[in-house]
């Protein structure tokens, strides 16, 4: 059954653990769609990395293709749609790049150092743990930003409502949920510390924090999207996105098996040379890209456009290729201040953002009166260049 959205009551959507059991359909279906073979279809194609106008390479001479193995979680149509559309819009296949998608539930960061994919686009936490603490894992691009709502039981919800009085409060995230560091960082305005002046309690999944704040084992809930919508049938209510209190903050990244990027480099600005083309018709045309991801992912076109494009419904998500080294920054201090790490590693040393810059320098190159990619380049600027920080 396709997942359906009441549009009427924007806090109305099928039980949670029903959903949880859809969403490992959804990129089964979405890859599947990529061509079969080992879940996620190969683009084979023409164009090399420098031919072809923004409509593809047709009619040039096949070049040999670089070939890369990229990990997607089963929740990619939420976090990671972008990729999915540039895989079945054909821009891989146009920059002469072989892609071969998996499907990783759990893993992913483990199979990544070990070098059995070379990429992933997963959570930042994790990303940024295995990179401080070594591992052969290197970020190089972004993904998402934002996508989390804070929740309460509704007879709490006016109180909970500001952040000012969630001192002395129990609060529940998934394990190394991004949210936790968002929600330390958010805090600070209000005088609250989050390691002394809040309990946090951690549960394996969105559906048990549903579970855990109604039953008032705890005060807040920080909950996904997919999974908000119709909470308010169990006397549970959306207080706010947390976006509230850090705005456009960084979510999941891409990020890359060490040594396969230095030895697929062209393959990865490839890799980023097809989003970056593909992001552009992304955000044009809304309307054909949840057509697209609908088809390929069996869902119904009011539930994409709400995780995707609805600021309101999907928690103020947004999906954006470009590394933000500013904001990722932000988010590695936090993680040194909750005591997750010990700063060691300057971020420098495992996020490279040269990677895209590349890309987006060729892509430029290509159209260079595209204000679009203009755009880009001084958003990159702004936020990948010329920083300083403690931990950098």
């Amino acid at each position: 059954m396709k997942n359906k959205l009441t549009l009427k009551n924007k806090n109305r959507r099928e039980s949670p653990l029903t959903f949880a059991a859809s969403l490992l359909l959804i990129l089964s279906l979405s890859l599947t769609a990529c061509g079969g073979g080992q879940a996620g279809g190969q683009a084979g194609g023409q164009a090399g990395s420098q031919g072809g106008g923004q409509g593809g390479g047709a009619g040039q001479a096949a070049a040999p293709k670089d070939e890369l193995t990229i990990a997607l979680a089963p929740a990619a149509i939420g976090a990671q749609p972008l990729v999915i559309y540039t895989e079945n819009k054909g821009y891989f296949e146009e920059e002469g790049l072989t892609v071969h998608f998996e499907t990783v539930s759990s893993g992913q960061f483990e199979a990544l150092s070990a070098g059995k994919i070379d990429a992933t686009m997963n959570g930042i936490t994790p990303g940024l743990t295995y990179g401080a603490k070594g591992a052969n894992v290197t970020l190089f691009a972004g993904t998402a930003s934002g996508g989390v709502f804070a929740i309460a039981r509704t007879d709490r919800a006016e109180e909970l409502r500001d952040p000012a009085n969630w001192a002395g409060k129990k609060l529940v995230t998934t394990t190394l949920s991004t949210s936790e560091h968002v929600i330390s960082t958010g805090l600070k305005a209000y005088g609250i510390d989050f390691s002394s002046q809040v309990t946090h309690i951690e549960v394996d999944s969105d559906a048990n924090i549903i579970e855990v704040v109604r039953k008032g084992q705890a005060d807040l809930g920080f909950l996904l999207p997919e999974y908000g919508t119709n909470i308010n049938d169990l006397d549970l209510s959306i207080l706010f996105p947390i976006t509230d209190l850090v705005d456009d903050y960084v979510c999941c990244r891409q990020a890359a098996n060490s040594d396969a990027l230095t030895a697929k480099r062209g393959a990865f600005v490839k890799f980023l040379q097809a989003q970056i083309r593909a992001y552009k018709e992304f955000l044009d045309d809304q309307d054909a890209v949840v057509t697209l991801l609908a088809q390929r992912t069996n869902q119904e076109e009011d539930y994409v456009r709400a995780i995707v494009f609805d600021p309101e419904l999907s928690a103020n998500r947004k999906t954006n290729p470009d590394p933000d080294l500013r904001r990722t920054l932000i988010f590695y201090q936090s993680l040194v201040e909750r005591g997750y790490l010990d700063g060691s590693a300057p971020l420098s040393e495992f996020f490279d953002v040269s990677l895209y810059e590349e890309a987006l320098n060729n892509i430029l190159a290509r159209y260079p009166d595209d204000t679009f990619y203009q755009e880009l380049k001084v958003k990159f600027e702004a936020d990948n260049k010329n920083l300083s920080g403690e931990y950098l």
